[in-house]
């Protein structure tokens, strides 16, 4: 084919043309995938899944200064650490009888809140074919640990297990590796937990570490008011340490303290995670899903229990830290309570009223308004004369059992014989060495106590229930009182424990009293952390409404910081109350704590706290129960 020049120029021409014109589209194809790339990177950023929150920090400035990256986000957290900031490195591993430990080092000697451990141990030990533990801790210096354990009945019977009958499996990092772990179920090879999220740190007064989580459908986490039984996973926070407060929602935390949650995995399976630490910490729920958990104290004991379905969960979470006591059988009838009868009168009228309207009524409650002066171990003879003969004709003509109410606070007065004993015995939390002598009124300054304030008049003491010495003197003056009062039961209260006006200058009770003392404790590392997981919840200090942390408890054996125990406490006091009462009565009774740690359902029942009775608290109440089941608390 042949072609004349005019043709040739046009089609040079067009040749020209479309050239350019493919450069622009080309120019413009690669500046769309530029912002395209752009936008899909921002949105990642906006929309951050996994990123794990460096908290406490109140802008980048201080943010970069701990270490902690910073770039603003619209969801999740704005100050965060890098997967690989912080953390350890496999320095060894070994095989023991029923599992390994691994050796670690840091990998940086900072943490945003304080100089890393240099060497830690990751204890794993099989406990039987359902439960593995893994114990993360520090190689250097023995920390505290939850003494709860020793009366775990599955840590007591330890045997040989076959890796072959074992329904998990667990995979680690290799040598010079960053150090993170799987827990896998044999079965269908579900990861149950895995730590490559990062997130690994490890301080004196800061301790964390997160996991994937298989599946978003996770129940548990308490003491808290939820709105649903299924949790938020949408970078949630739920401060646990055991606190007086009023069951009103938000994420605050209330009575007892409860970290262990369950999942229900994708395949209907279930398993669920307890962390044994009982210092002040929180945990946050990521959309990843995944989850955080940061404690200020103790180490990182982790129980995984590989289960079924939810009714199998239980039924292995009891067997880890003991089976549910079981209530007398007039304990499951219709029980009577509230506080305010103030007369003889008005609580005789609320019985028989009752009997009128034809409810059949098992149980009444007596609240600390039937006391003499709100003093323990007590009653009001001219407020409530002939209350131990009307007991006595509701329990022959009715049937009728009686619990009354029992504040651990002991009135520090003299002539007050129970107050008295409690010193002979040397049964009460005792000072820290390190306080001034003006931290407690003049008048108990020779006394090596620990003094607060409650309901009584003037202050109170709190005993040690964690020595044996206290648990038998509280059993004898329990046996002691029945004889005076002839109860069924007992209703332990005010147990977190709760202390009024902790740091204030002017709290409500003094009503403008010209001398009016409250405890004010002096400022330690214990007292404010490096880290504090209830600042969310309004208290700048752990000891808000409680104790000093450095209030000193002892076991007989070790001596332990409040700031240790003090989520044990509702716990400790359960045990010698049940004892006390099934003593006194000669027949199996029944306690309710409002504090509670896990195996508490050993020794007591729970109430979900002091509500308004109103159609919210009743629908709030159907979730505390089916949580409460799931703590192994079921009555």
């Amino acid at each position: 084919m042949f072609c004349n020049k005019e043709d040739v120029s046009s089609k040079k021409s067009k040749v020209v043309l479309g050239a350019v014109v493919g450069c622009c589209v080309l120019v413009l194809i690669i500046v769309l995938a530029v912002v395209l790339s752009k936008s899909k990177s921002t949105a990642q950023v906006l929309h951050s899944n996994d990123r794990l929150e460096c908290p406490g920090f109140k802008d980048a400035a201080e943010c970069k200064a701990h270490g902690c990256e910073y770039e603003a986000v619209t969801k999740g957290p704005s100050c965060y650490m890098k997967k690989d900031a912080f953390g350890f490195n496999v320095a060894g591993v070994y095989e023991k009888v029923n599992g390994r430990v691994y050796n670690l080092v840091n990998r940086s000697a900072n943490t945003p809140y304080g100089p890393s451990f240099s060497s830690v141990g990751v204890d794993i030990t099989y406990i039987n074919e359902e439960v593995i533990r893994v114990r993360i801790i520090d190689n250097l210096n023995k920390r505290y640990e939850v003494p709860a354990q020793k009366d775990f009945p599955l840590l007591q019977a330890t045997k040989h297990m076959d890796p072959d009958s074992m329904n998990y499996l667990i995979s680690a990092s290799k040598q010079s590796e960053i150090f993170s772990f799987q827990i896998i179920r044999k079965q269908d090879k579900t990861v149950l937990w895995d730590t490559s999220i990062g997130g690994l740190v490890l301080s004196d007064k800061f301790l964390q570490i997160s996991s994937y989580l298989p599946s978003e459908i996770i129940y548990g986490l308490g003491e808290h008011t939820h709105e649903k039984l299924r949790h938020d996973l949408d970078y949630k926070t739920w401060p646990i340490f055991s606190r007086d407060a009023f069951p009103e929602g938000g994420q605050r935390n209330l009575y007892g303290a409860h970290p262990y949650y369950t999942c229900l995995e994708n395949s209907s399976n279930s398993h669920g995670v307890l962390l044994l630490n009982s210092n002040a910490m929180d945990v946050t729920l990521l959309p990843a899903p995944g989850i955080t958990f940061r404690t200020v104290g103790g180490v990182l004991d982790l129980f995984f229990i590989v289960g079924t379905d939810p009714e199998n969960l239980v039924e292995l979470y009891t067997d880890l830290v003991g089976k549910p006591m079981i209530p007398p059988y007039w304990g499951l009838g219709f029980q009577l309570s509230r506080y305010g009868y103030n007369s003889i009168e008005n609580l005789k009228n609320a019985v028989e009223r009752t009997r009128r309207a034809g409810i059949a009524q098992d149980v009444q409650f007596l609240d600390i308004d039937h006391m003499e002066g709100n003093r323990d171990f007590t009653y009001d003879t001219k407020r409530f004369p002939g209350l131990l003969e009307y007991i006595n004709t509701t329990r022959d003509t009715y049937g009728m059992k009686w619990i009354i109410i029992l504040d651990p606070a002991i009135e520090a007065v003299k002539d007050y014989r129970v107050y008295e004993s409690g010193l002979e015995s040397d049964v009460f939390i005792k000072r820290s060495p390190l306080w001034k002598e003006d931290l407690f009124p003049e008048e108990l300054r020779g006394n090596n106590v620990t003094y607060g304030k409650v309901w009584p008049e003037t202050e109170v003491a709190f005993p040690n229930f964690l020595d044996d010495r206290t648990k038998n003197w509280w059993i004898s003056t329990i046996v002691d009182h029945h004889k005076k009062l002839p109860f069924s039961g007992l209703w332990i209260d005010m147990n977190e424990p709760s202390n009024f006006g902790t740091n204030e200058d002017n709290p409500s009770y003094c009503n403008g009293k010209s001398k009016c003392w409250s405890l004010k404790c002096p400022n330690s590392p214990y007292e404010d952390p490096p880290y504090n997981p209830l600042k969310s919840t309004g208290s700048e200090r752990l000891s808000e409404k409680t104790l000093c942390m450095e209030s000193i408890h002892s076991d007989g054996t070790n001596n332990y910081r409040h700031y240790d125990v003090h989520s044990l406490y509702g716990w400790s006091q359960s045990q010698p109350s049940l004892e006390g009462a099934e003593k006194a009565i000669n027949a199996r009774s029944l306690v309710i704590s409002r504090s509670t740690y896990p195996s508490s359902g050993r020794y007591a029942g729970h109430w979900l706290g002091d509500n308004k009775s109103t159609w919210e608290d009743l629908r709030r109440s159907i979730i505390g129960m089916l949580e409460f089941s799931i703590f192994g608390i079921p009555y």
